[in-house]
């Protein structure tokens, strides 16, 4: 998702959670599968946001991740965020846990591996739809569990309607597309979309 992020002076609260946000955007890096495969396919790609190496973050659980990812405070009530100048965003005063931590992780890099591999427009309701539906398929923000924790537990196509309810969330927040204009984008890009798994071979 492409959001606008605050920067502002935190509190001791949101300090702490700044800190707790670090503790899991490293261990995400160290420990989880699928952060690592989207880092890998980033820095394969040539693309900017995995150029550093993280492999000192592996031998060196404290040291500073890549410098185009970071935990913020986010005015928007949202997990995290992808910027057009290729910054990746984990909203620290949103993720609660490792796992929310490292599903957002994999859905914005998503988007960064999309801007690296072709031209996206995020202005253009249509292009960022496209995105939102890869993302939403592909990192396990439509997981059965999540679902189901969200109230939504229908049997028949629920990952699909999963994917197109998330992905029009998401467009209906950028400030170009209007709710009909973000619905009718995400029926139009859906089964393009959908279909294109890249990095991954099929959907995770």
């Amino acid at each position: 998702m492409v959001v606008d992020v605050h920067i502002e002076d935190h509190g001791v609260g949101e300090q702490a959670a700044l800190e707790r946000c670090e503790n899991f955007l490293q261990r995400a890096v160290r420990t989880n599968p699928t952060v690592q495969f989207m880092l890998r396919a980033l820095r394969e790609a040539g693309c900017p946001e995995a150029k550093q190496d993280t492999a000192t973050v592996l031998a060196a659980p404290k040291q500073r991740l890549n410098s185009r990812i970071y935990c913020r405070h986010c005015e928007a009530a949202v997990g995290g965020g992808f910027q057009d100048d290729g910054t990746v965003i984990l909203c620290a005063n949103h993720i609660r846990s490792q796992a929310m931590a490292s599903t957002t992780l994999v859905h914005e890099l998503i988007h960064a591996f999309d801007q690296c591999r072709a031209y996206v427009d995020w202005s253009n309701c249509v292009h960022h739809a496209c995105s939102e539906i890869r993302a939403a398929a592909l990192s396990g923000d439509c997981d059965w569990i999540r679902e189901v924790a969200r109230s939504h537990f229908r049997i028949g196509g629920q990952f699909r309607r999963c994917i197109k309810r998330r992905a029009e969330m998401s467009v209906r927040m950028n400030r170009n597309c209007s709710e009909l204009e973000a619905r009718e984008a995400v029926e139009r890009a859906f089964e393009t979309c959908y279909r294109d798994t890249a990095p991954f071979d099929t959907i995770p």
